[in-house]
């Protein structure tokens, strides 16, 4: 007998279902009671309420576990089974298979978009029972050339697909069909009563067990979510119900199974205004009695919108209302990720945010997919980074850093990884100080604890199956103790009660096992080592995960097509938007709405347009169904992010318009955003830098936080916005007890300060710093030409000849020398480029031409050089100068060069040289303004301290400073110049600037 118990939602149709169960049970009757798997556990609970305690002949279970429970007695396990991502997986190989036999899709094998859609119109051929066969008859009688290779193509996929699934493997809707096969020749449920409930359609296959269910069992008992006496027709919210409760009743039919209705004998307790647009949603008719359990408000944005509900919920509570009884639904939740948390959180709500997530997002993920990156192609610097940045390396944040840093400084690539690097630090320098040995050595232990289990599986996967390399990876995943990690992060999250956190985690590494085996059973003997990677990112891609609630108390939160069956007290539904709710009907997939058309007039069961619109309106009437005491409604009036016109401006749904209409009474409410609690969380500095909020709600947010007084997140504030309101006085950078022992500069830093004081703060006292790269740009330049001259100019007492005696040939091959000494002690090796070589011939030209400019100079001039290189701090004491406070700063730095002259008197004169690899002029009026002062800072240093040479400390006379052009630059004239007026051209622009003592005598 087929019972079945028919009434709209919250008539009672599950609690006289349950009653019957109950009964049954009573009578030990054997009972199989089928919900959807989400509903298992209140069905449980709610059967438990009723029988008061377990019993063994009871089951509670879905469709995909029934075949399982039934072939254990009878038998038929023996297979091998293939999940969701495994056919997601078989149906990409098929398509690299046969792509060559393809007109359309060669080119779709690994487009996870397409598999997906894929996967959804073989679903729907299987319910609706289209063969290949019959998509080759429809493809060879259509006019359309593309419409006829598009049905060809996906006749020949979906045919390859199935006989490859049928004789391979087997999955949930295979043993469905297996399972009622098997009912042909077995009586299992013989003498059973079969309850079904929560369902509002079936696939073939299950319609299939439904036909032996009937033809075997005592009673089948089934619920339908129809309304009273209405046969709805296809632009019906019920169109899909009515349909799938007259399939069922014609295999009842066929089966000669009599049919009964049942009249639900309990209706849940609901305000009467509830009750009334439940049973009225399509009829037009108006209420005009007590509508309070209705609301209805509009909110500037989103932001507004969530702040608003959380006042209501925090209200609700207020009166009595336990969280686990408010619901809060929206049809597209991702608009409302990085506000609706943080807003909670604001209001101390805890909360349930169920929206589907993708394992490809997750840290880990990035983690394993870059190191796959580098083992199965040459390693890339981007790749590297983001191994370094996933945190699941097992490698502390300085060293990550480090390694990071020096990785960036190089523009490391290629089999460089595998090998100790060598090069120095901080660039092109030929000096390694303690430091940089320190640093290189850190650098390369750090190295090989992340590329030697990297090059240790690429040498393991060379030339190998997707099975073999599935256990080469597996390996290094053990190599790298990321297991332990995972273990270790999920207990630190349970210690802080983050039980949520910590489940992720476990569903994470259960998904890539998952996936890793679904491979090994799919593709196992193939060898697709270049192409390993996006099966792999293809079988991730079909997995997806929710947030599993951590409290006994929350609030759900999530997309309304998820309603439980249970019926909470209070529900928000926000978000009723033109172009949101009702979703706009897009027919999208493998087929346009035009070729469904064609399709459903050659005889196929296809969906149209119409069947969404029925769909989005029957999710609106679950929704208002839901609630027993009050049900809330918001939009928004500013949203950008759906708006077609790109005027920011959003509308009101056509779902608003209906219920407006059924109930005038009904006020559209204009919130105070301004009444809030003020509570500032942690999270409200990313919910300030959402992109959703309008200025507004920036301004609010940014106002509740001033007036919190809570000076950390003022402070955090201010570092974001420019607000008048923000107390200047929270926001100090300077802080004085910090310089104690007074203020060291260098010129950098003194510049630093004098263009931007906080730039200073965040580069010398925060330590931030720009990404560097080993461009040998013009610091590295600067560098070279002023190590090679200290080098050269030392080392003219050694050689036993005056400056002055040196040849041309004798300085060049020197030069020459000195540039292959430096080359070498950068130990770059094959990183030297054509344009790096060519540079460095350029400049070694340079020099020579420098030195031999300075050997003319010192053959006529009485200066001579004494000092190269010389520090302002060990070799001569640093100027001082004392500030108002009394705070003592003192000017460090490094002299290029410091040329001496004793006059007869004995009176000792200093000039100060500074190199440079451009044009520097001397400009009195940097001065005045503070800009440019090192040399004279210098000048002043060793003119106060006097000047310590030769084991003594001279008193000396300050007779200049110069910059001298180390490099020569090119002359660009109007006309073509003889070799003399270039040469000439040129020594301009070799002409020292300085500031210079003037003997007016």
């Amino acid at each position: 007998m087929l019972k079945r118990i028919i009434g709209p939602i919250g008539y009672g149709k599950t609690y006289t279902m349950e009653s019957m169960i109950a009964q049954d049970l009573q009578k030990c009757k054997r009972v199989f009671y089928i919900v959807p798997e989400q509903h298992t556990v209140t069905a449980e609970r709610s059967v438990l309420s009723l029988t008061g305690e377990p019993t063994r002949f009871l089951e509670i279970i879905n469709f995909s576990r029934l075949p399982n429970l039934v072939f254990r007695e009878l038998g038929g396990l023996s297979v091998q089974y293939i999940d969701k991502v495994g056919k997601r997986l078989l149906l990409a190989s098929v398509l690299e298979e046969i792509k060559e036999h393809l007109h359309l899709y060669q080119n779709a094998s690994l487009k996870p978009d397409f598999i997906e859609m894929l996967q959804t119109l073989n679903d729907e051929f299987l319910t609706k029972q289209v063969t290949p066969k019959t998509l080759l008859t429809i493809g060879d009688n259509s006019p359309s050339v593309v419409f006829s290779d598009k049905l060809k193509d996906l006749a020949m996929i979906l045919a390859t697909y199935s006989h490859k699934l049928e004789s391979e493997f087997s999955d949930t809707t295979g043993d469905l069909y297996r399972l009622a096969e098997t009912l042909k020749v077995n009586s299992f449920f013989e003498q059973t009563c079969i309850y079904l409930d929560g369902f509002y359609s079936y696939t073939a296959p299950e319609y299939a067990l439904i036909r032996e269910l009937l033809n075997q069992a005592e009673k089948v008992v089934m619920t339908f979510e129809l309304p009273k006496d209405e046969i709805p027709d296809e632009s019906s919210p019920f169109f899909t119900l009515y349909r799938t409760m007259d399939t069922v009743t014609e295999l009842a039919r066929k089966a000669d199974v009599p049919v009964e209705d049942v009249t639900p004998a309990f209706s849940m307790e609901v305000h009467p205004s509830l009750r009334f647009i439940t049973e009225n949603l399509s009829t037009g008719q108006i209420y005009d009695k007590d509508g309070s359990a209705i609301h209805l408000f509009a909110s500037i944005d989103r932001y507004a919108e969530v702040k608003e509900v959380a006042r209501r919920i925090v209200s609700l509570v207020q009166e009595g209302a336990r969280y686990r009884d408010i619901r809060v639904f929206m049809r597209n939740p991702a608009d409302y990720q990085g506000i609706l948390e943080p807003v909670f959180n604001m209001y101390q709500i805890p909360c349930s945010f169920q929206t589907q997530r993708s394992p490809l997002s997750h840290p880990l993920s990035h983690f394993l997919f870059s190191s796959l990156d580098m083992i199965f192609h040459t390693p890339a610097l981007y790749a590297f980074q983001n191994l370094i940045k996933s945190g699941y390396t097992g490698i502390d944040a300085v060293s990550s850093f480090e390694i990071e840093s020096y990785a960036m400084t190089w523009r490391i690539s290629g089999s460089a990884y595998f090998s100790p690097f060598t090069m120095h630090p901080r660039g092109y320098f030929d000096i390694f100080e303690e430091r940089d040995a320190a640093f290189l050595e850190r650098v390369n232990s750090t190295r090989a604890q992340l590329m030697d289990p990297i090059e240790a599986c690429k040498i393991a996967i060379k030339g190998k199956t997707v099975k073999e390399t599935a256990i080469a990876v597996w390996q290094y995943i053990e190599d790298t103790g990321l297991f332990d990690l995972l273990m270790e992060e999920a207990e630190s999250y349970k210690q802080q009660g983050n039980y949520t956190l910590a489940g992720e985690l476990l569903t994470l590494w259960n998904a890539w096992i998952a996936a890793l085996d679904q491979m090994v059973l799919v593709l196992g003997e193939a060898v697709i080592q270049d192409r390993f990677i996006e099966y792999l990112r293809l079988a991730l891609s079909g997995i997806t995960f929710c947030k599993l609630p951590s409290s006994l108390d929350e609030v759900e939160v999530g997309e309304i097509g998820f309603i439980r069956s249970e019926h909470p007290d209070h529900l928000f539904l926000l978000g009723v938007n033109e172009g949101i709710f009702p979703a706009i009907s897009v027919q999208g997939g493998i087929f346009t709405p035009k070729e469904r058309i064609t399709l459903s007039e050659a005889g196929l069961d296809m969906e149209q347009g119409e069947f969404q619109d029925g769909d989005e309106w029957f999710k609106l009437y679950c929704a208002l169904s839901a609630p027993k005491k009050t049900i809330t409604l918001s939009y928004v009036t500013i949203d950008s992010s759906h708006n077609k016109l790109g005027d920011g401006v959003a509308y009101p749904s056509v779902f608003v318009d209906r219920i407006c209409s059924a109930f005038p009474f009904l006020v559209t409410e204009q919130p105070n955003p301004d009444e809030s609690i003020p509570l500032v969380p942690a999270e409200v500095m990313s919910l300030y830098r959402h992109p959703a909020l309008s200025p507004e709600s920036k301004q609010r947010i940014a106002d509740e936080i001033i007036a919190s007084k809570q000076e950390a997140y003022i402070h955090e504030l201010s570092l974001f916005s420019a607000l008048s309101t923000i107390n200047d006085a929270s926001c100090h950078i300077v802080d004085t007890s910090r310089f104690r022992d007074g203020i060291a500069l260098t010129q950098a830093r003194y510049d630093a300060y004098t263009k931007c004081p906080y730039s200073y703060y965040a580069k010398y006292l925060l330590g931030a710093s720009e990404e560097r790269k080993s461009d040998f740009g013009f610091t590295d330049v600067g560098n070279y030409l002023h190590r090679i001259l200290e080098v050269f100019m030392t080392s003219l007492p050694a050689s036993g000849k005056s400056f002055e005696a040196w040849t041309k040939e004798e300085i060049k091959k020197k030069l020459h020398t000195m540039a292959d000494d430096y080359l070498n002690s950068l130990h770059i090796g094959d990183r030297m480029s054509a344009r790096f070589k060519h540079l460095l011939t350029r400049l070694e030209k340079s020099l020579f031409l420098l030195i031999t400019q300075l050997q003319e100079e010192f053959s006529v001039g009485q200066f001579v050089p004494v000092k190269f290189e010389m520090e302002i701090k060990d070799e001569q004491p640093p100027y001082t100068i004392q500030l108002e406070d009394g705070t003592e700063v003192r000017f460090f730095g490094k002299i290029d060069r410091v040329d001496l002259f004793t006059d007869q008197n004995g009176e000792a004169f200093i000039r100060i040289a500074d190199y440079k690899s451009s044009v520097k002029t001397f400009s009195m009026h940097d001065i005045y303004y503070g800009f440019n002062i090192q040399l004279l800072v210098y000048l002043f240093a060793i003119w106060e301290k006097g000047f310590h040479f030769e084991d003594q400390t001279l008193p000396i006379v300050p007779a200049g400073v110069m910059y001298i052009p180390a490099t020569r630059e090119a002359v660009f004239t109007d006309h073509a110049l003889s070799r003399e007026e270039e040469m000439k051209e040129s020594k301009k622009k070799d002409q020292r600037d300085g500031l210079f003592l003037k003997d007016e005598t």
